[in-house]
């Protein structure tokens, strides 16, 4: 695979505002090879690349960013004679160009976006509060508010989003905190926004409103999504001191980051119990588990053993069994299955041993395997019996009766549905969830042909169906998601399947018909929170000019409410951002 990299001949190159760059198969100096011999360092010397072009782009002094970059690429890196050196000289540099304070500049606002969520915050303002109940019909009084204070922390991290800075400070300024609850509400907001911000490296501006958040969720979150970015751009010093400043679990956090963007060498380095960080035993485990999943195990030996030296003690039943059932899991990843079987042997309490059996059986790769963990899991579930006190034996079948779905095992699963101590129902319809989220449709749909017939309107019935309908969205049958549409009276699993769909629609006229089929929902907060999706993927699909026209053209076949989130939407599509995607992994994950 060819590698480009940045070495001192590209960089001066790069000076001159000449993008060169150097082919690994041509470097000659120690310092080329090393780049080119380290996957760590390699994308260290990406992340300098970016970090050292936004300085320079930004700076009001360039030839003064010129010179240093000159004085450290001479003095610091090419210094250095090994990789160790190497990786702190680049890790100090990015901080040091990623920590210049970054310029508004009025400019930077897109005044399409602006006009856009400026005329949505004219809608909310004049939406009354009457008509704005949550989905229990307002049973809970705090959700009867008014459409500018529901839409007010949305359309103010969108402005964000859109670079429009002063109008986000100005509707943040707005936001009421006459209670405890509006309070949480603003935090939550600068949250949003420093998070928002550090996505777009401007982290000064991101520590600045994270240092005026009180709230020790808000300043956590807020947190995390500076770290995120920090490791993102290979600013790992940076990375670690907000997490030091904040509250010491977030260095798991950090842990976590560096293995999805691939700094794993930075991760086992946190991870060594050398390295006196106060980590927890699960980010350790995650560290060998990615170590496993690389063919490193044996690599992680000082770690694990290091963990086992922890082992809680086994009178604190909560923490064993989660000490044991993570341990079990983690040696399943690495393929040492005696290992995590004799691991699960020493879970206590019955419905966390089916749970890990569970999870063992899933990653294996031996079919064989898996259904002898499985049979051991169905032992445990036998041995379970109710008492006046405590009748939670149904839990260990359903939970069982998952596990045999998931292992693709669906007549097993209906088997125990028709156990004495088994919730029918409830079991019948995860069983179905679970083989249409897998996208086995005929399974999916003979499971829930088992449902009995009279009670088709009840919640675990429809819950089902919408699993079957996200799922065929997923894989392009639309017409038959907007039948099941059509047969669930919920408007709230209404308004998610539509989401759903709209986080998959890559095609205006599919778009449009999900878009009618949302006309039908009849509460304004439901209607919108399917309408908002789906303008952003209308924005996505055929742009920002041709969706809000059509929205402006059809405003009126939609709900107050919605044609203040539909305009959110459209601006959300035109920032790459597609409400219910997210929320779509997840649930099929």
């Amino acid at each position: 695979m060819r590698r480009i990299v940045w070495v001192a001949l590209g960089w001066l190159l790069m000076l001159t505002a000449q993008a060169a760059s150097f082919d690994c198969r041509q470097s000659s100096s120690k310092v080329e090879k090393l780049i080119c011999s380290d996957h760590d360092l390699s994308k260290l010397d990406d992340a300098l690349k970016m970090a050292y072009q936004k300085a320079l782009e930004q700076s009001d002094s360039k030839q003064k960013v010129i010179d240093e970059q000159r004085q450290w690429l001479k003095k610091v890196r090419n210094a250095c004679q090994d990789t160790s050196c190497m990786n702190k000289s680049y890790q100090d540099r990015i901080h040091d160009l990623t920590a210049t304070p970054i310029t508004d500049v009025p400019s930077q606002c897109n005044q399409q976006l602006r006009l856009i969520l400026n005329e949505s915050v004219d809608l909310a303002r004049s939406i009354p509060a009457t008509g704005l109940k949550d989905f229990d019909n307002g049973g809970d009084s705090d959700n009867v508010r008014t459409g500018y204070t529901t839409l007010i922390p949305d359309l103010t991290v969108a402005l964000a989003s859109a670079k429009c800075y002063l109008d986000a400070a100005k509707l943040l300024g707005q936001m009421r905190t006459s209670t405890d609850k509006d309070k949480v509400n603003k935090e939550n907001v600068i949250a949003r926004m420093a998070i928002e911000y550090a996505s777009q490296n401007n982290t000064s501006r991101a520590i600045n409103l994270f240092q005026t958040l009180t709230l020790e969720n808000e300043r956590s979150n807020a947190a995390r999504g500076i770290i995120r970015s920090f490791v993102r751009t290979g600013d790992f010093k940076s990375a670690k001191d907000i997490a030091k400043k904040t509250e010491y679990y977030l260095l798991d956090d950090l842990i976590v980051f560096e293995i999805e963007y691939g700094y794993l060498t930075n991760a086992i380095a946190e991870a060594d119990p050398k390295s006196n960080l106060p980590i927890s035993t699960n980010a350790r485990l995650l560290v060998i588990q990615e170590m496993a999943r690389q063919g490193r195990f044996e690599e992680s030996r000082p770690i694990l053993d290091y963990v086992l030296s922890q082992t809680p003690d086994e009178e604190d039943t909560s923490a064993s069994d989660w000490f044991w059932r993570e341990l079990a899991y983690t040696y399943a990843k690495s393929g040492t299955l005696t290992d995590a079987m004799n691991a699960v042997e020493k879970i206590g309490t019955p419905l966390t041993r089916i749970q890990t059996y569970s999870r063992i059986a899933k990653v294996s790769k031996d079919r064989e395997f898996s259904k002898s963990v499985l049979s051991s899991a169905m032992r445990v579930a036998e041995s379970c019996h109710d008492t006046a006190e405590d009748r939670s034996c149904w839990l260990d079948w359903l939970n069982l009766a998952r596990a045999y779905a998931e292992n693709g095992d669906t007549d097993t699963a209906l088997q125990l549905t028709k156990k004495p101590m088994a919730e029918a129902e409830f079991m019948i319809a995860e069983i179905a969830t679970v083989r249409a989220l897998q996208l086995d449709f005929s399974s999916a749909q003979r499971v829930l042909d088992s449902f009995p017939a009279n009670d088709h309107f009840s919640p675990h019935y429809q819950n089902a169906l919408e699993a079957l309908a996200i799922s065929e969205a997923r894989v392009g049958e639309y017409q038959k998601a907007q039948n099941i549409f059509a047969e669930i009276p919920n408007g709230y699993i209404q308004s998610t399947i539509v989401m759903a769909a709209a986080a998959e629609s890559p095609q205006r006229t599919v778009i449009l018909t999900w878009l009618d089929l949302a006309k039908k929902i009849d509460s304004d907060n439901l209607q919108a929170r399917a309408v908002q999706p789906l303008m952003a993927a209308f924005s996505r699909v055929d742009g920002v000019e041709n969706a809000y026209k059509w929205l402006k053209n059809n405003e009126m076949s939609f709900k107050p409410f919605s044609r203040a989130k539909g305009r959110l939407g459209v601006v959300q599509g035109a920032l790459g951002q597609v409400p219910g995607k997210e929320w779509v992994r997840s649930v099929i994950k």
